[in-house]
């Protein structure tokens, strides 16, 4: 593998549903990013095309239209796989709900480098609280931990879809994005697949990226596929990192549960046992339109219950995962 360094060997892939003020807000920021060769624009079956606003933006910009929406996952793969074909040797991948910050793509290129590293994150920022950080390597409250100017390149367990590059020769040997996910957690699936294969995953510091977080949500959806997609994180799993999911979305569950009990949201509670029956019956990918009933809800008040005796074991998980090796 060679190092290559040039912006223009890496589009940066936007991914659009809905949220065309977003990406807008999105294209400007790139449109005056000096380390910016191409920049494509995916959208993902969006009712209304304003398309033309967009190119009014970004003239060069590339449109990939699909037909309908079908996830974060796999509209990511479509387009990795054309800049894939294309000769691309990376691809950096954004949330349209973001704004980049000058140097956030070479300072990825320039920490890609090292051949063995298949994905570099970017640091991402509070939208509402300039100086504090969302993630970088781990995720914070806001004011929780201040940006800084490191230029550090780190090595982590995870890095986040909203804004990352990815090796295409890497997506070529080990697999794209599971679209069983459809949207939230299909990145910590990819890194830990990828580790487990030889590739590692690293931070950039000096690569910074403003999020505003969960712009096209809309009827709970980013609740319901971040609960229910830690069970296909377990069921991707093998021994202690099998159980160690187990019990976080059980717990997850069990308090998000409660907090929706104490604060009378049977809306959260609808969705919450919505995932968590379809997290336990294996059903994965798009959200069914249809609702499941007060089973799930059922299920969540068992679950809300036992938030005692899941609060106890999982602190006993992850004391042993400190003293004994795995």
């Amino acid at each position: 593998m060679t190092c290559d360094r040039r912006p223009a060997r890496a589009p940066v892939i936007v991914l659009n549903w809905n949220g065309w003020e977003n990406t807008f807000d999105c294209l400007h920021s790139l449109a005056v990013a000096s380390d910016v060769g191409a920049v494509w624009l995916v959208d993902n079956g969006s009712p209304t095309n304003r398309a033309d606003e967009a190119l009014a933006i970004m003239p060069e910009l590339r449109l990939i239209s699909l037909s309908q929406n079908i996830g974060f996952a796999a509209a990511m793969n479509h387009a990795m796989r054309i800049a894939l074909a294309e000769g691309y040797v990376f691809a950096y991948l954004l949330n349209n709900d973001c704004k980049v910050r000058p140097g956030f793509l070479q300072a990825t290129l320039d920490a890609a480098c090292d051949s063995k590293v298949g994905i570099v994150g970017s640091r991402l920022v509070y939208a509402d609280n300039s100086n504090s950080l969302i993630f970088d390597g781990e995720f914070y409250v806001s004011g929780e931990k201040p940006v800084d100017d490191s230029s550090r390149v780190r090595k982590v367990s995870q890095a986040n879809g909203a804004g990352m590059l990815i090796r295409l020769t890497a997506v070529e040997q080990d697999g794209y994005f599971d679209e069983r996910f459809f949207c939230y957690h299909e990145e910590r699936e990819l890194c830990d697949r990828w580790a487990a294969r030889g590739w590692s995953c690293v931070i950039a510091d000096a690569s910074l990226v403003v999020h505003k977080r969960e712009g096209s949500d809309v009827n709970n959806n980013a609740l319901y596929y971040r609960t229910r997609n830690i069970f296909l994180l377990a069921e991707t799993s093998i021994g202690r990192t099998r159980l160690h999911w187990y019990l976080d979305v059980f717990h997850r569950t069990a308090v998000a549960g409660q907090w929706a009990l104490q604060h009378d949201r049977s809306d959260q509670l609808s969705v919450l046992g919505e995932a968590l029956s379809d997290g336990l019956g294996g059903r994965f990918g798009q959200r069914p339109v249809s609702r499941r009933g007060a089973r799930g809800v059922m299920m969540l008040r068992t679950v809300v219950i036992l938030l005692p005796v899941f609060r106890s074991v999982r602190a006993l998980s992850n004391w042993l995962k400190q003293v004994v090796p795995q």
